[in-house]
């Protein structure tokens, strides 16, 4: 009994590190495309109003990610 309890408790923190992970790769990936629009606006394929439109995006994007995250975290 004690040994099912464990596993189960292994298998629930594991899973929520699992989402984590996905979520920190997210968090990730939308910064890269921060830097890559820099990169696109220093090369002149994109005008500085579409950048910064762009920047905003990814990070309204980004703190959805983080809320949930932290939604994740709070939740008992």
């Amino acid at each position: 009994m004690i040994k099912t309890i464990v596993f189960m408790i292994g298998t629930v923190l594991n899973g929520a590190y699992q989402q984590d992970v996905k979520l920190n790769g997210a968090i990730s990936h939308v910064e890269d495309m921060i830097e890559w629009s820099g990169e696109d606006l220093f090369q002149e394929r994109i005008t500085e109003e579409e950048h910064a439109i762009a920047v905003d995006n990814y990070n309204q994007l980004i703190l959805t990610l983080k809320s949930i995250k932290n939604e994740k975290h709070c939740v008992k």
